[in-house]
């Protein structure tokens, strides 16, 4: 028995020559386990960093909202004219109305088509926005009266719709007494559905 112990230690042995003893299979399972492990820890820690990430932009964005920091100065929707800036260096103040939903006049058309319009008007100043807020009720009234006399066709035309908009800049300015100076200077377009 001796001498089987010492022949199963002589085939276990190392080879002259080599540095060290072959893994045996328990430390190759614990070398597999041991790689889980950081490979588990590590996807932890990238997935806790993207939630970081990810929550600090939401936050960020979230309080710009709040305080009115993410309206762009300049729109990129159609413009009743081309404006130049303020004199005194101000920013622009723009006023948001409702969205208006409208169905259109028919015309040739056999169906019926709706418009949703958001609408974004650009004062000439601050005392102006008192003015829109207190006639509000009859300029969004005027605002669906105009909307809903279109046609689609007529509408889906750009230069159409930069008509309308001088159209209804006009319209405002007469119901609160007001000029492109002391009143509306615009009228944009923040979103316009035809359907």
């Amino acid at each position: 028995m001796a001498e089987e112990k010492k022949t199963s230690d002589a085939a276990h042995a190392p080879a002259e020559g080599s540095e060290s003893p072959p893994a045996s299979p328990s430390k190759f399972k614990q070398l597999t386990s041991d790689k889980k492990r950081l490979g588990a820890l590590l996807f932890v820690i990238v997935l806790v960093i993207s939630g970081a990430v990810g929550f600090a932009l939401w936050w960020k964005k979230t309080r710009e909202a709040a305080h009115g920091h993410n309206k762009p100065a300049v729109k990129s929707s159609q413009s009743a004219n081309d404006e130049e800036e303020d004199d005194s260096g101000h920013p622009p103040i723009f006023m948001p109305i409702d969205k208006i939903v409208v169905k259109l006049r028919r015309g040739t058309a056999p169906v019926d088509h709706y418009l949703q319009v958001a609408i974004d008007l650009r004062l000439s100043n601050a005392k102006v926005n008192e003015k829109i807020k207190q006639y509000l009720p009859i300029i969004q009234h005027e605002c669906m009266l105009i909307l809903s006399s279109k046609e689609f066709d007529w509408l889906d035309d750009v230069n159409h719709k930069k008509q309308l908009a001088v159209e209804l800049k006009e319209k405002i300015n007469k119901i609160i007494k007001g000029t492109p100076v002391d009143g509306v200077r615009a009228v944009y377009f923040d979103s316009f559905i035809l359907q």
